[in-house]
């Protein structure tokens, strides 16, 4: 008998509070272990930026934007839909886990095959492909590897072993890093760095095929086709839109690619640059959401999901808003300090790449999967966006150069947040007034104001006195980020751009801090009077 998403079973009352508890608990584990994962991989692009020439920059950044695009599209949503199937079917959690890995195991080996039989076909992709081609069948190879290792996070995670997921993200992350800075540092080719991304991903499908075995036994066993079956039928529709999408917003890079030069897209990468901080924020409440948005609607509070889905939206803005507007304001610092002054032509890519980072956080996707009749939603908007898209970039490519490129991706993605918005308001039956849950948005924006016109008009002051540093463009982006930050939260605080659950997020963080360092100070005193 063929199992089915929905039972009749599962009871209709609330949410139980230990359930929104966990919530708030999970989401932080995972943004620390994701924000310490981010830093270290961060750090390889800054190194290379200063190593490397812009001809030779540009080319790493090109072989892996292959290797991440291919990841991306050819996840399809299978693993993000272990969220749901191992909480409605704990008896069958290793075989949910093994139709995954098989399906990310045959969907890979096909790229393999066809990068090693067809190489050449990066050279009609990039300007300067064919400094690529000798790569790509490794590069094939790395997908197929890290597209099975990519169920890992989502298994451990939708099982409920979040503490473990988020340390074994920590560590896998140092693992890539030291073997990608290994590569570089030992000679910075393409190659090289190639075959260190394939040895990361066969220790982390060794690492994910021994967790497996520890925790549910032998999971070699006979497929289960009808649970199979199911998982694809529940999956692919979804993921048809994340291809679709991931495509569309990959498609840029890939324009660059083909219209400019290896070091151009160097410049071009270096200005699509996101702040690790907001990247880990964004993934972790994404991922949490899912399954919660799964028990919701498991339970039948489908009035709920709107509820979560604006909440979420509003505490992702509290960090947005700001930190995008310190970065506008303080962009030079930012981007030199980070990759040279070599790549100071990043800065006005990166100045408009910061009203794409705003529209990241409409978490539409996590909302949109209870709804079956919304399944191919995504499909169809983006096979319709995708002329759109295609002649507003070639429009930016002969207008307004690189700058043009990301001033159409922006563009896209606003008609994207717009209409998925308004029809995920419609479907979950949401009126004007639930949208006063955003209003603080609009008084975060404010609260930035002031703030903003001081660090601006300290700009020179800053940039003097971090003169005598290591790096003194990011010491001063640092300096004129520590004023903001002391200027802005009281204009937050008063003006009620900071709810009741903010101020006492605060205060209570306020009071962890306070303890810390009494602590600190009580044991420094005594091992001074020991």
């Amino acid at each position: 008998m063929t199992p089915s998403l929905h039972t009749e079973e599962t009871p209709s009352e609330a949410v139980p509070e230990v359930v929104k508890d966990s919530f708030a608990t999970r989401t932080l584990w995972l943004s620390v272990a994701r924000l310490s994962a981010l830093v270290l991989s961060f750090l390889l692009p800054f190194l290379l930026a200063r190593r490397l020439s812009n001809t030779d920059f540009g080319l790493y950044k090109q072989a892996f934007q292959v290797l991440t695009t291919g990841v991306s599209l050819l996840g399809l949503q299978v693993s993000g839909g272990l969220y749901s199937f191992i909480p409605r079917f704990p008896e069958k959690k290793a075989q949910v886990a093994l139709n995954a890995v098989g399906f990310y195991a045959l969907i890979g080996g096909a790229v393999a095959w066809w990068f090693t039989v067809w190489p050449q076909w990066i050279e009609n992709a990039f300007q300067d492909g064919a400094l690529l081609t000798p790569v790509m069948p490794w590069i094939g190879l790395t997908i197929c590897l890290w597209l099975v290792a990519s169920a890992f996070e989502s298994l451990m995670i939708a099982d409920n072993d979040v503490k473990r997921a988020a340390v074994i993200a920590v560590v896998l992350q140092i693992v890539k890093t030291g073997f990608l800075l290994a590569a570089a540092f030992l000679s910075g080719g393409i190659r090289t760095m190639v075959l260190a991304a394939v040895a990361f991903g066969a220790v982390q499908c060794l690492l994910f095929a021994l967790y497996v075995w520890r925790r549910y036994g032998q999971f070699w066993q006979a497929p289960d086709w009808a649970l199979f079956k199911l998982q694809l039928a529940n999956a692919l529709p979804f993921g048809l839109g994340a291809f679709a999408f991931g495509w569309q917003y990959d498609l840029h890079n890939y324009f660059v690619g083909h219209y400019f030069s290896a070091a151009d897209y160097g410049i071009y990468a270096n200005g699509c640059f996101q702040l690790p901080l907001l990247l880990v924020l964004l993934d972790a409440m994404d991922t949490i959401m899912m399954p919660e948005i799964a028990r919701l609607d498991q339970a039948g509070q489908r009035h709920k999901i709107g509820e979560l889905w604006l909440q979420a939206i509003r505490t992702m803005g509290l960090f947005f808003i700001p930190a995008c507007v310190v970065m506008f304001v303080l962009r030079h610092e930012l981007i030199v300090g980070l990759y040279s002054e070599k790549f100071a032509a990043s800065v006005p890519i990166f100045a408009v790449t910061l009203l794409n980072t705003l529209l990241l956080f409409n978490f539409t996707t996590a909302v949109m999967r209870p709804f079956d009749d919304m399944k191919f939603f995504r499909t169809k908007l983006y096979l319709c966006l995708m002329p759109v898209t295609f002649v507003l970039l070639y429009g930016g490519v002969r207008f307004a150069g690189l700058v043009g490129v990301m001033a159409a991706v922006v563009i896209t993605r606003s008609l994207d947040v717009a209409i998925t918005s308004y029809v995920l308001g419609k479907r979950l039956a949401m009126t004007r007034h639930d949208l006063r849950t955003l209003l603080p948005l609009v008084r975060t924006a404010l609260a930035c104001v002031p703030a903003a016109l001081v660090v601006a008009s300290l700009r020179q002051w800053l940039n003097a006195l971090a003169q005598t540093t290591i790096n003194p463009r990011v010491t001063a982006f640092l300096m004129g980020g520590t004023i903001f930050v002391m200027l802005y939260l009281p204009t937050a605080w008063m003006s009620g751009a900071l709810g009741e659950p903010e101020k006492n997020w605060l205060r209570k963080g306020w009071q962890t801090l306070s303890g810390m360092l009494d602590g600190l100070r009580n044991r420094l005193m005594v091992w001074v009077t020991a």
